[in-house]
């Protein structure tokens, strides 16, 4: 003889809870993956080369930066700062997402193709 007994309902706004936060990680992990390879391609058909120089020892989340910006700007030496970090990272590097470049080649190389898609600002 078998004895089945109903299970009990689970809490509604907890199933709902669980499906939207796992429609919402599939969500963003599909448009992370799909972004990372329109930049794979992008990078092929364009011949892109790899940042040679990287920025190091920002400190916890790029504080050092911000303060280091903050104090340029109040003293009106931003472009002194900017000079300084080309000096000791190279000529283009990345900070933030954000391209900091003083090379001409690459400036005009960006700006030659698509130029609606840079941010210059006046």
């Amino acid at each position: 003889m078998a004895i089945f007994q109903e299970s009990s309902l689970q809490d509604p706004s907890a199933v709902f809870f669980l499906v939207a936060s796992t429609a919402l990680l599939s969500y963003l992990a599909y448009t992370k993956i799909c972004l990372e390879l329109t930049r794979r391609a992008f990078k092929r058909q364009h011949g892109c080369q790899p940042l040679t120089a990287k920025q190091s020892g920002r400190g916890p989340f790029g504080l050092r930066d911000m303060y280091q910006l903050i104090t340029a700007k109040k003293e009106n030496r931003l472009l002194e700062l900017y000079h300084q970090r080309h000096a000791e990272i190279g000529s283009t590097y990345v900070t933030a997402g954000t391209v900091f470049t003083n090379d001409p080649i690459n400036i005009k190389c960006a700006l030659a193709t698509r130029f609606e898609d840079w941010c210059v600002p006046a």
